[in-house]
């Protein structure tokens, strides 16, 4: 398609020409055709919390919720979060810290950074000055099914795409800790911590078959895990050792493992048997599956300092 040649002519003053259909239409501007292309963007945010304590105890709970719209047609973002601490003595000498958090994220249609699908490289480089967005924008189907044929402008695929591709992405992450403090001697104490991080991800990409009757189209399903794991034990002092000399002093050691989890991907190869029917078994051919343990890596270490104060 010559998309450039498009916004070359004569002067548009509204008079009556044959668009590329054969169909008689004014020949006329369209200044807004850009902002056409997309809506009005939503944000909703509500935050609610619930906190208390007496003594020995304190806790705060909180629960957020985040739902936007974006400004690119059937993009939307919605997340849940739910956050407690808690703080307990459970003697003289010893207390906790507990602390959860756990997210959920649902993102559907996130917008495409680059390449024919992308909207600001469709309008930019597509679409004519007398491009009537409003009335193409729900007539890039051709009547043979797929995306309409013999478009001079070629935004028909990027309608196509925008409306009749499919993408979601599902998180769930959770965060835990929890901290126990000892009280060994007036001056010498001793942490213990464990912290725990799981993220788990369910990506999924359904395409319709772009070609006549809807042939070909493809669909993807993968799955994400990965965790993180930390222990650690730290005994740290203070200590007054004559009148003008003090110590501090620290002793720990530490195990945190990363990155190791599992990952699984299944694709279709070659379209879709049955159009619009999106599962794996449902490719023409053979489909591609990965699945693979992640090992992730592990570091252990064991560290100890000790400062020194004189004074005159």
């Amino acid at each position: 398609n010559n998309w450039a040649g498009l916004s070359f002519g004569p002067k548009m003053l509204g008079q009556r020409v044959k668009d590329w259909q054969g169909n008689w239409t004014t020949f006329s501007p369209h200044p807004n055709n850009l902002l056409d292309l997309y809506r009005t963007g939503k944000y909703y945010n509500t935050n609610a919390a619930i906190e208390g304590g007496n003594d020995k105890t304190t806790f705060r709970l909180s629960y957020s919720n985040n739902y936007t719209n974006g400004i690119a047609p059937n993009n939307n973002f919605k997340r849940n979060n739910f956050n407690l601490r808690a703080t307990h003595k459970l003697s003289s000498r010893v207390s906790a810290d507990v602390s959860a958090n756990y997210g959920k994220t649902n993102v559907e249609n996130p917008a495409i950074n680059g390449g024919n699908e992308n909207l600001v490289f469709s309008s930019v480089y597509k679409m004519s000055r007398n491009y009537d967005t409003k009335y193409w924008k729900d007539r890039y189907i051709d009547p043979k099914g797929g995306v309409l044929q013999n478009d001079p402008y070629g935004m028909s695929g990027t309608f196509f795409a925008l409306n009749k591709y499919n993408t979601t992405q599902d998180e769930d992450n959770f965060q835990g800790r929890l901290g126990l403090k000892v009280d060994i001697l007036s001056w010498l104490n001793l942490a213990l911590n464990g912290d725990v991080q799981t993220n788990v991800q369910q990506y999924e990409r359904k395409e319709l078959g772009q070609n006549e009757g809807f042939n070909g189209g493809y669909y993807n399903l993968t799955s994400t895990t990965t965790n993180q794991r930390k222990l650690q034990a730290i005994l740290s002092g203070h200590r007054k050792l004559a009148s003008s000399l003090e110590m501090d002093l620290s002793v720990g050691a530490e195990t945190y493992r990363w990155g190791y989890g599992k990952y699984n991907k299944a694709e279709t190869r070659g379209g879709l048997k049955a159009p619009g029917q999106f599962y794996i078994s449902n490719s023409v051919q053979d489909p591609l599956a990965t699945a693979r343990i992640v090992k992730g890596v592990r570091t252990d270490a064991i560290f100890a300092f000790a400062n020194f104060s004189y004074k005159d």
